[in-house]
């Protein structure tokens, strides 16, 4: 089975992980395209304490970086997307 990357420019090592830890987090409680809604459509370092999840300042210019881009954003979309299940 071939699996699908989804390049994120502006996300390194660390801030990849911690995108990954978030989703997985967040999965739980919330359906993908509202996760996506939070990263893309109503992204706010404090919309996420909502849900008690905090992220640090290098996560918040990575996504903001990728939102100023629609080829990142897409990649963001379909990202969020393709980790773990649907809630």
């Amino acid at each position: 089975m071939e699996t699908t990357t989804y390049p994120l420019t502006y996300f390194t090592n660390s801030t990849r992980a911690e995108l990954d830890t978030i989703i997985d987090d967040l999965h739980t409680i919330l359906p993908k395209g509202e996760i996506v809604n939070l990263f893309v459509e109503n992204f706010n370092k404090s919309s996420f304490n909502l849900y008690g999840v905090s992220i640090t300042d290098k996560l918040v210019w990575a996504v903001e970086h990728t939102l100023k881009y629609a080829i990142d954003t897409e990649m963001l979309i379909n990202y969020i997307f393709s980790r773990g299940t649907e809630a």
